[in-house]
């Protein structure tokens, strides 16, 4: 891209064509669509709104839908032909077709109110209006309705012609003078002013030469009041600004139709859309376009495409940030406020058959033109300031490959030259077709990429690998050109030339594959590659830029620039980082340029960050090939692509700055949608149960800018440090099994993943399950420690009590003892001994006394232990009985009866427990019989314990006690048995002792005495 300095002197011309394109209205071609909203274009677009958090709301054919540049939702279904903002209510209505939907945003609730007898007919409401946001004023196919807000109840209005006919409403709008005062357009009826104060009814109707469009131009489709006059749409009639006071009219159509032209208009108006208070948007079948009430004449319009039936995006809504909102029959479109610092220019003749590749983009003030010179095209496109017009300027003799690869355009003068890859055209300044400048050309080389005008009026024309031709304009040959080279770079046109450049001071620039050559004045000649990236080949350059002082060049390495004023001096200075394939550079030194990728790009430095421009900062959508060309025009830039480019003032344009707000927009728990009172746009806590620990976050943003650039961020505090971020293809996130406590979802949004939003916070507490609160834990600690204290007091006191049973025990043991070898015991064992001396019974006397010494021996060696073998016990308790029954004589008996099976050395029993209960039934009961008795000790294996049975037949315990009334109770061993036993078994004494009186008949027959004694099995 090379910068002709000398029509630099276009600059007045040029500065009063900026202000043209950039008189603040913003230009409909340069909308943006959104990928994320695609489902609209299979709908039709009625309406759009805003609500006070910045959503837009979207009535089409088939329901309501909400938007966030990120996420489309449907919210409502119905045939929805109005939304209407509540702005001091918080509340929106949406007039569908059957009914009313007030929907309150903040609360997320909503209300349908039925219409009745309204919904008799399909598709009976055709319009609708909110008057003093208390009373829904509806045009429907029957009359007029009247629906009170805060009540929901519903008023019919039927208002009829002269001829008793119902008029067929199509719009209704409030006078915005008389509040009793409404606006009503009829179906082929014209305007009703009613006054449905007084009900009174006055009816305009409205004349046109035409008579194909009599019946259109009063079908009223759209009505605007302000002050004394209204703006009225019609059906195929266009639109008419219609005085209140005298009834008069003046009519105007979107292609600017002229009435009797033979041409039938079909221009159907869908909508007035206010701007301020002297103009209005105005949209129809045929195009759009703003008029101005003061000077009464269209300051805009914006014509529908010749093959289009219908204007497939009319201007619907002006929102809070002066955007504009379109849409109708091809999806949703918005014209941002920053592209009204850019001036869209479409090439109708683009069709995407040919390549079009911009090349460069010239202005003529003598023609009031722009040139397009185009790579594989059908010529010159030329573009007409005045009329915006567009018209190709084909040649008088094509090449042999017929299209035309244009690749440079030069003015000189009233002459416009135009470099094709087979030679050089020229366009005379009173001829519309591109000549050849010399036939010879034509048999030249070929490949021609670029060409420059030297001083003398002579062309050097660049081939890509045969060198330098140079023509001149009289003699008209074309011969090769030799820059007079050393012997170093003498191989530099071997390889694939780049550029040749004729800069303002007269030196001759050529570059081609790592060479940069310079001619100076005076055929000096410079190789200055070496002086760029320090040495190293520099490869091809791809483009050239001139300023006042510098030569910009773009390598793909970065943007370098030479001062020329310095020459033959050689300073070389990097500028940028940027791999540009064109560049140009503005008046504040700033480059601007496009990759090879199609991305547009400023650069203020190779320190500084590179900004990167695209449609949502204001210029037209390059499509799929992305940017390829850029130019400077005067002092502003022109960008293009295939079809379409953008002119601005560099230093007035501004970088979009604007943030998209996330926010959360789902929450599930559990799986299941949780339910809230609020919109979650507002909302800022969630408190969940124990169980609700599985949670779902679906997130978006409100950014209609560069909704496909946004970017996320989000975390969960108390669980995750770091962020996590994500694009608009994944806006959802899961947290399963979180624990009991609080936590804060965090999340923030970013459409440059430079500068981010401020995080959005939601508050999340989950209540802590019962057994893993701090609580809990603290009185179970409380409790354990109290037990502790309790159990261990209490051991102590079971240890005391165990100790003093062990003494007791013991002490007990120790008189069971004494009890068993009392001195009475002892003193009749010895008398007896010495009763069978004295009578020379020496054998018996013998056997008594080695029977009592057996005794004794064995109660000393059992009173060293608490417990004793039951066979030991045994033996023990046979030489007692032989004993005491050797002393009693031969009239009394005994029987010993034991279980074979505990006959054993593995049973343990508590030692000197049968003795005192035998001992008492002998002496107590036996001894006193004087006739003998008989004594029966039986012992059986219970399992567990002994169950020992000692019976005798003596004189009973009634009259043992008549016997012993007085005498010292001698039974203690029975007591000390008694509670021996009740301290080892801890059991109640009664259930291990029985005693039992016997009787024969009524007279005493003996006692039987059942004990109960534990045992174990291993001795210890």
């Amino acid at each position: 891209m090379i910068f002709n300095w000398r029509i630099y002197g276009l600059t007045c011309f040029l500065a009063g064509f900026s202000v043209c394109f950039a008189i603040g209205q913003q230009n409909l071609k340069n909308h943006a669509r959104f990928s994320s909203a695609s489902a609209l274009d299979e709908e039709r677009i009625h309406d759009i709104t805003e609500d006070n958090l910045g959503f837009v709301w979207i009535g089409a054919t088939n329901g309501t839908f909400r938007f966030d540049g990120v996420h489309l939702k449907h919210y409502f279904n119905g045939n929805t032909r109005r939304c209407i903002h509540l702005a001091d209510q918080d509340q929106l209505i949406f007039i569908h077709t059957r009914g009313i939907t007030r929907y309150w945003y903040l609360e997320d609730r909503s209300e349908l109110i039925r219409l009745g007898d309204f919904s008799v007919m399909p598709n009976n409401i055709h319009n609708g209006s909110v008057f003093n946001d208390s009373t829904i004023l509806l045009a429907t196919q029957k009359g007029l309705g009247i629906c009170h807000i805060a009540s929901g109840q519903i008023e019919f209005e039927a208002l009829q012609d002269e001829g008793g006919s119902p008029y067929i409403l199509t719009a209704v709008v409030p006078d915005d003078q008389q509040d009793s005062v409404l606006w009503l357009g009829t179906s082929r009826k014209g305007l009703i002013r009613y006054d449905w104060g007084a009900k009174t009814q006055q009816v305009h109707t409205f004349d046109i030469e035409e008579e194909n469009l009599q019946e259109g131009i009063n079908i009223i489709t759209a009505i605007y009041p302000s002050g004394n006059r209204l703006i009225l749409g019609t059906w195929f009639a266009g639109f008419l600004d219609w005085s209140k006071e005298d009834q008069s009219y003046d009519q105007y159509f979107i292609q600017d139709k002229k009435l009797n032209d033979g041409i039938l208009s079909l221009d159907r108006v869908l909508d007035i859309l206010p701007i301020n208070e002297s103009r209005v948007w105005v949209s129809s079948t045929k195009g759009a376009a703003v008029y101005d009430f003061e000077e009464e004449k269209i300051v805009y319009r914006e014509n529908n495409g010749n093959n289009a039936r219908i204007f497939e995006h009319p201007p619907m809504y002006i929102d809070t940030e002066n955007r504009i909102w379109m849409g109708r029959d091809d999806g949703l479109r918005l014209v941002d406020t920053l592209k009204k610092q850019f001036q869209v220019i479409e090439n109708p003749y683009f069709d995407g058959e040919l390549w079009e590749i911009p090349q460069k983009v010239i202005a003529d003030p003598e023609r009031n033109m722009l040139y397009f010179c185009n790579l594989v095209s059908d010529g010159l496109y030329a573009y007409d300031l005045e009329t915006e017009k567009w018209q190709i300027i084909p040649p008088v003799s094509r090449p042999s490959y017929s299209v035309m690869k244009g690749r440079d355009i030069q003015l000189h003068r009233d002459t416009l030259w135009y470099l094709e890859e087979s030679g050089l055209y020229f366009l005379p300044p009173d001829k519309p077709m591109l000549r050849r400048w010399n036939d010879q050309i034509a048999g030249g080389p070929g490949n021609f990429t670029h060409f420059t005008r030297m001083p003398d009026g002579s062309f050097i024309l660049l081939s890509s690998f045969n060198g330098l031709f140079r023509t001149n304009g009289y003699q008209g040959a074309l011969t090769p050109y030799t820059m007079p080279f050393n012997g170093e770079i003498a191989e530099a046109l071997k390889n694939r030339g780049d550029f040749v450049h004729c800069d303002m001071d007269g030196n001759l620039w050529g570059c081609w594959r790592e060479f940069v050559i310079v001619q100076l004045k005076g055929d000096t000649t410079l190789n200055l590659a070496p002086s760029f990236r320090d040495g190293k080949i520099i490869e091809n350059v791809q483009d050239i830029f001139e300023t006042e002082q510098y030569l910009w060049f773009a390598l793909q390495y970065g943007v370098y620039r030479v001062d020329k004023r310095a020459l033959p001096e050689i300073l070389v200075e990097k500028v940028s980082d940027r791999n540009f394939i064109e560049i140009v550079v503005d008046e504040s030194n700033e480059i601007w340029g496009v990759t090879p990728w199609g991305d547009f790009f400023r650069s203020r430095g190779v320190s500084s960050k590179d900004e990167s421009w695209q449609a949502s900062d204001g210029t037209h959508d390059p499509g799929r090939y992305g940017f390829e060309q850029i130019d400077m025009i005067g002092p502003d830039v022109v960008v293009g692509s295939r079809g379409a480019y953008s002119l601005f003032s560099p230093g007035a344009v501004i970088k979009n700055t604007e943030l998209p707000e996330a926010f959360v927009e789902g929450v599930y728990i559990n799986g299941l949608q949780y339910e809230v009172d609020t919109n979650l746009f507002l909302k800022k806590s969630l408190n969940l149960k124990s169980k609700e620990n599985n949670i779902r976050f679906d997130f978006s943003a409100i950014g209609f800018t560069k909704p496909e650039s946004i970017r996320f961020r989000y975390r969960l505090t108390d669980l995750e440090e770091n962020w996590t971020e994500t694009g608009i293809q994944n806006t959802s996130v899961v947290y399963t099994l979180l624990t009991g406590g609080d936590y804060t979802f965090q999340i923030m949004s970013s459409n440059d993943n430079e500068n981010w939003t401020t995080p959005r916070a939601y508050r999340v507490h989950i209540s802590t399950p019962f057994f893993r609160r701090k609580s809990t834990w603290v009185a179970l600690t409380a409790i354990l420690v109290a037990l502790g204290l309790y159990f261990n007091r209490k051991r102590i006191r079971d240890m005391k009590k165990e100790a003093m049973l062990n003494m007791r025990l013991l002490t007990l043991e120790k008189q069971a003892l004494r009890a068993q070898m009392n001195p009475h015991f002892v003193f009749n064992a010895l008398t007896s001994i010495q009763h069978l001396i004295t009578e020379d019974k020496e054998e018996k006397a013998i056997l008594y006394l080695n029977k009592f010494s057996k005794l004794l021996r064995g109660v000393l060696h059992n009173s060293r232990r608490s417990t004793t073998r039951f066979s030991t016990e045994l033996e023990l308790l046979e030489n007692y009985l032989q004993l005491e029954f050797l002393r009693l004589g031969d009239q009394y008996t005994y029987a010993l009866i034991v279980d074979e099976s505990i006959q054993s050395d593995d049973i343990e029993i508590q030692a000197l427990l049968f003795q005192p209960f035998i001992e008492n039934a002998i002496h107590h009961g036996l001894a006193h019989n004087k006739e003998g008795g008989h004594l029966k000790i039986e012992i059986r294996d219970k399992g567990d314990h002994l169950f020992c049975v000692i019976e005798d037949n003596g004189i009973g315990r009634e009259r043992s006690a008549v016997i012993n009334r007085g005498r010292k109770k001698d039974s203690v061993g029975m007591d000390l048995a008694r509670e021996r036993m009740a301290i080892l078994t801890h059991r109640d004494v009664d259930d291990l002792i029985r005693i039992i009186d016997l009787y024969d008949g009524e007279e005493p027959a003996g006692t039987r005495v059942e004990l109960k004694i534990p045992m174990k099995m291993q001795v210890s």
